[in-house]
């Protein structure tokens, strides 16, 4: 089964889900992926953190059971898996725009159900080469980064423009192997939908400083795909055609380890400026 069917198996299952509590552990499951990079390819693919998406969904339904006014708003709140009345009233004021109180007077907005596809749009090929690399740690600063409301495309640039600032990336460069700064996303975190990224090197003795931490990357296969153009842009429009479109069409897998954003040599702001993405993969 491709990747593309088991993420619509997994929307199933959360759509047959939202009146109960949503078992990340099923989803990983059925998605055949870690925690960390199924909610890297949910946020990729979608373009909504996946805790996000669950409970845009259970507003949605909500506010059609508000509608039939079959139940009070405190039951509607518990079916949907709210603590109280009041915490579901600011998650529906919040998205809808209104209490629940005032369901029967407004227009309610609506969430669709995900549905996954393989688009082709016959657009330009994507070129990249299969390289091994044995293990090696990594040494870097790390930042906890949310992928709520896709804050993530927002954090990152700013923790690389404030590590440019405070000279953390120039002291990182004076020691950097051949594979030049990294920036390495790993560790999401569930119930805070947030993930770990870090701007680092290959680890050298000869920088210390307590503030940085050491990271083991195991020895992988990895899919290099080369990035032209100013950052960011022109590495998250990357980003999103490798889980868009390189995943489905090729029939590699994410082997589930950390992924390295490779920052090479030259003025990140130049239109000819190069660097690349490494994804660890393993064959299906």
């Amino acid at each position: 089964m491709g990747q593309i069917s088991r993420m619509n198996q997994m929307i199933q299952y959360i759509e047959s889900h939202l009146k109960e509590p949503i078992n990340y552990g099923e989803l990983t499951k059925i998605a055949c992926l870690s925690k960390f990079h199924l909610h890297r390819l949910f946020i990729l693919l979608a373009d909504v953190g996946l805790g996000e998406y669950i409970r845009e969904r259970r507003l949605t339904k909500a506010a059609q059971d508000l509608i039939a006014n079959q139940q009070s708003i405190t039951e509607i709140a518990f079916d949907y898996q709210y603590s109280s009345a009041s915490a579901f009233s600011r998650a529906f004021s919040s998205f809808h725009g209104f209490p629940p109180s005032l369901v029967q007077d407004n227009e309610i907005k609506a969430c669709p159900m995900i549905s996954f596809q393989l688009e082709v749009k016959g657009a330009k090929a994507m070129n990249y080469k299969i390289i091994e690399k044995n293990g090696f740690d990594i040494l870097g600063k790390e930042k906890s980064v949310s992928t709520k409301n896709q804050e993530n495309f927002q954090e990152v640039p700013k923790f690389w423009q404030e590590s440019h600032g405070n000279g953390l990336v120039e002291k990182l460069m004076s020691c950097a192997s051949d594979l030049g700064i990294l920036g390495v996303c790993m560790e999401m975190d569930d119930d805070e939908e947030t993930f770990t990224y870090m701007i680092a090197i290959e680890n050298t003795d000869d920088l210390k400083n307590p503030d940085l931490r050491k990271v083991s990357i195991p020895k992988s296969t990895w899919a290099v795909f080369q990035c032209n153009g100013p950052m960011p842009d022109a590495m998250q429009s990357v980003w999103k055609r490798i889980y868009s479109e390189w995943f489905p069409s090729t029939g590699y897998e994410h082997a589930g380890t950390p992924e390295l954003e490779v920052y090479l040599p030259g003025d990140p702001s130049d239109e000819n400026y190069v660097s690349e993405i490494w994804i660890p993969i393993k064959n299906n």
